[in-house]
C-alpha cells in the first residue's frame, strides 16, 4: 500500500477541515466571530502612563472585556461573574492590589507612581472640561470653524467671544481626534482614576486644569441673552441627568438637581447643561473626597 507524504497528507487533511466548515454554517460562524474578536485593538494604552504599565499589562484581558471601565466590585464578588470574565479578574487582581495600596498610602517616591497618577487625575480633568465646553458650545451652535479661527487655546476666556472660543475648541479637538492613541489613553486614565478612587487614593491638586469651566460658563450665560436662546437643550438635560444617575451616588445627584433647580434662571439653559456635563468628570473629585472622610471617620 503506497503512502501519502507527510506533507501531502498535511495538506488533504487541511482540505477536509475546510470542507467541514464550508459545509457547516455554524463553524463557519464560529471562525468569523473569533477572526473579529482578534482584530478588536486593546483599549488600554501600555505606555501612557508608565508606572502603572504592569497593571495595565495585567489588566488588559478584564479592561476589553468591561470596554475600558474599572468595577471594584467585580474584584470583591467574582463568584457573580462568568467564567472568562472571573479569570480576567484573578489574572489583574495582585497587580490592582498592589498598586491601589501604593496609591491609598499617598506613594510619591522615586517609583514615579504618584507622580503619574496626578498625570492621571489631571488628565481626566481636562478631557471632562473639554467636554462640558463643547456640548455647550454645540448648544449655542458655535462648535465649528466657520469664522477661521487659527488658534487652538480655548483655555484664554477672557480675550475671546464664545464663537472664538467654540472655535478654538474645535481646532484642539480634531487635532488630538485625529491622534489614534488618544481616546485609548483617555480610556486608560480614566481605568486608572477608577482604581484610585476606589483606593481610596489622596486628592490631586487639579485647580489650574479645571479653572477654565467658570468663566467660560459666566461668558455662556451672557452669550446665550444676547442670542435669545433659551431652552435649546432641554432634551439634552434629560440626558445628562440620566447619566448623572448611572454615575454618581444617589444623594450626590439629589444634591446636583436641587442646585440645579435653585439657579436655573440665573445659570442660563445652556450653561446648566455645561454644569451637569461637567459634573459628570469632575464630580469623581467630590465623590472621592467624600469616601475619604468617611474612611477617616472609621
Amino acid at each position: 500500500m503506497a503512502t501519502i507524504p507527510a506533507s501531502r497528507e498535511l495538506e488533504a487533511q487541511a482540505a477536509e477541515k475546510e470542507d467541514d466548515v464550508s459545509s457547516n454554517p455554524k463553524s463557519e460562524q464560529k471562525e468569523e466571530e473569533k477572526s473579529e474578536q482578534e482584530e478588536i485593538p486593546d483599549v488600554l494604552q501600555l505606555d501612557a502612563y508608565p508606572a502603572f504599565e504592569t497593571m495595565l499589562k495585567a489588566s488588559m484581558t478584564y479592561a476589553n472585556i468591561k470596554g475600558g471601565r474599572y468595577r471594584h466590585k467585580d474584584l470583591e464578588t467574582p463568584e457573580k461573574l462568568d467564567k472568562n470574565l472571573a479569570e480576567a479578574v484573578n489574572r489583574m487582581r495582585r497587580s490592582v492590589d498592589h498598586f491601589a495600596a501604593k496609591l491609598r498610602d499617598g506613594d510619591k517616591d522615586i517609583t514615579g507612581v504618584w507622580k503619574d497618577y496626578e498625570r492621571v487625575r489631571k488628565d481626566s480633568v481636562i478631557a471632562g472640561v473639554v467636554n462640558a465646553m463643547k456640548v455647550t458650545c454645540e448648544s449655542l451652535g458655535v462648535y465649528s470653524n466657520d469664522i477661521q479661527e487659527t488658534s487652538s487655546d480655548y483655555t484664554d476666556i477672557e480675550n475671546a467671544t464664545i464663537p472664538q472660543i467654540g472655535a478654538r475648541l474645535f481646532n484642539y479637538k480634531t487635532t488630538m481626534d485625529q491622534d489614534p492613541t488618544y481616546q485609548r489613553k483617555l480610556i486608560t486614565a480614566s481605568f486608572i482614576s477608577d482604581i484610585g478612587e476606589a483606593a481610596n487614593a489622596p486628592n490631586v491638586d487639579i485647580t489650574a486644569e479645571q479653572a477654565p469651566l467658570l468663566p467660560f460658563m459666566e461668558k455662556a450665560r451672557l452669550y446665550e441673552e444676547d442670542i435669545g436662546k433659551p431652552g435649546v437643550v432641554d432634551g439634552l438635560l434629560d440626558d445628562l441627568g440620566t447619566l448623572l444617575e448611572d454615575n454618581l451616588p444617589k444623594d450626590l445627584v439629589e444634591n446636583i438637581k436641587t442646585t440645579w433647580e435653585e439657579n436655573k434662571e440665573s445659570i442660563g439653559i445652556a450653561v446648566g447643561a455645561a454644569v451637569l456635563a461637567g459634573v459628570l468628570y469632575l464630580g469623581k473629585t467630590m465623590v472621592q473626597r467624600k469616601r475619604s472622610k468617611e474612611q477617616r471617620k472609621r
